[in-house]
């Protein structure tokens, strides 16, 4: 058991490779099949991590179960809405808007449980790392995530016909949210001079790698981060640190403007979005019971039978309905909980995000009173906080289960984690001697 536990440890690097390689996204044997990969995976995760030794549940922080039972909630709400809320909203053909199609309720459930699986997982493989290791491990997951998002762009680009940084776990705009939570990680570790010259590599090769994903969302989080980090710094920011920020920032600027794969980020206008926004909005506010309760759990945006090959995805992803056109999933966070979950579903999303603030604002407040030092739950902190811009911008959590388990993962760990302190010489936290298990 003691040799099963040490394996457990060290999970998180193998598993992040294997998901950047493979797509799991797609079912285990064939198209129309219910259960995807992630679900298996996360389910043999989950399994591993409960049967070893593991951290007493009474030791759980506050917040992690806080957050744990709000998340779980909202869930629950997403079953009990899809159970009563009728068939979905969709048409076959944006031609016959007034023709709808039946979708088998299984595939409104089976993507909720995935969701419920990815949170027990990562909590399982947390649970099971001595707290005094979490560091480690999740500096050491950051590089797998980085390295591996180079390893497997080439094959990307030959399935995709694009030089936009993508790999098995999320295409390119999703994929930028891991390593914006890479970056958080290293920026920490340099702060907590923890290896800190591999952690300044880390994190330029994480910054590159998110570049390269000429993600919108993934610039503005990057820009936010840079703004929280910036921020925390200001009291002790010398001259020779400040005008190497401000190198950077003009030569991002001219990276945005010269180089043709990352100049879309400048442009902001969507017209597909747009119109995927405005019809959900006007089914949303039809009737006082939507806007409170919702229009129902995968009845506006089925997404899960094209994702699962039931049916095929349509021309550019649109869909029709009688109120107007669709894409095939709401591509943001809080709209497609507000509108398929109403305000109740909403209200539960909001205190997961209230929970972390607070959490990144009592961090800030600490180290503005204590002039401590960032250490690397401080930079996931921050990161996770920056983003959240990204759940404007697309469906996490409830969709995109490999980056939303190492959202988890890396939530989890932040909290989760004793943290080093500043009076602690940086050899104890290193690679090597915590590596014995």
């Amino acid at each position: 058991m003691k040799s099963l536990r040490g394996l457990v440890t060290w999970a998180l690097i193998p598993l992040a490779i294997v998901m950047q390689v493979v797509d799991m996204r797609r079912p285990l044997f064939g198209d129309n099949w219910l259960w995807s990969s992630y679900l298996v995976v996360f389910v043999l995760v989950g399994v591993c991590g409960t049967l070893v030794p593991r951290i007493p549940w009474r030791q759980t922080s506050r917040k992690t179960t806080v957050i744990a039972a709000l998340f779980m909630g909202l869930l629950l709400y997403s079953v009990m809405s899809a159970l009563v809320s009728g068939e979905p909203l969709i048409s076959g053909s944006t031609d016959r808007p007034d023709v709808r199609v039946t979708v088998p309720l299984s595939y409104r459930l089976v993507p909720l449980l995935t969701s419920a699986l990815s949170l027990w997982a990562a909590f399982s493989v947390i649970h099971a790392i001595p707290r005094q290791k979490l560091t480690n491990r999740l500096w050491w997951s950051a590089w797998a995530l980085v390295i591996s998002s180079f390893l497997a762009w080439p094959r990307a680009v030959l399935v995709h016909q694009s030089v936009r940084m993508a790999t098995g776990m999320g295409g390119s705009a999703i994929l930028h949210l891991v390593l914006l939570l890479c970056l958080g990680t290293f920026l920490g570790a340099a702060a907590q001079r923890f290896h800190r010259r591999w952690s300044l590599v880390g994190g330029a090769l994480a910054t590159v790698a998110l570049l390269l994903t000429g993600s919108r969302a993934g610039v503005l989080s990057l820009v936010v981060l840079i703004l929280l980090m910036a921020m925390w710094h200001t009291p002790r920011l010398s001259w020779r640190s400040a005008a190497i920020s401000l190198g950077c920032a003009v030569g991002l600027g001219f990276l945005l403007l010269l180089v043709p794969t990352t100049r879309r980020i400048l442009v902001l206008s969507d017209e597909l979005r747009s119109q995927n926004l405005q019809t959900s909005l006007d089914v949303w506010t039809e009737t006082v019971q939507r806007i409170v309760l919702g229009v129902g759990s995968g009845r506006v945006w089925p997404w899960y039978v094209f994702e699962a090959r039931y049916f095929d995805v349509p021309w550019r992803g649109v869909i029709g309905s009688a109120e107007g056109p669709l894409l095939t999933n709401p591509h943001s966070l809080p709209l497609g909980v507000a509108v398929e979950l109403g305000l109740v579903g909403l209200g539960l999303l909001t205190g997961i995000i209230v929970v972390f603030l607070r959490t990144a604002s009592k961090r800030f407040k600490q180290s503005r009173s204590t002039a401590g030092r960032m250490t690397v739950e401080d930079g996931i902190v921050l990161a996770v906080v920056a983003g959240l811009v990204a759940f404007l911008f697309d469906h996490y959590l409830l969709k995109n289960f490999g980056v939303s388990f190492w959202w988890w993962v890396f939530v989890l760990g932040a909290l989760e984690s004793h943290g080093q302190k500043e009076s602690d010489p940086p050899e104890r936290c290193s690679p090597e001697s915590s590596s014995t298990t």
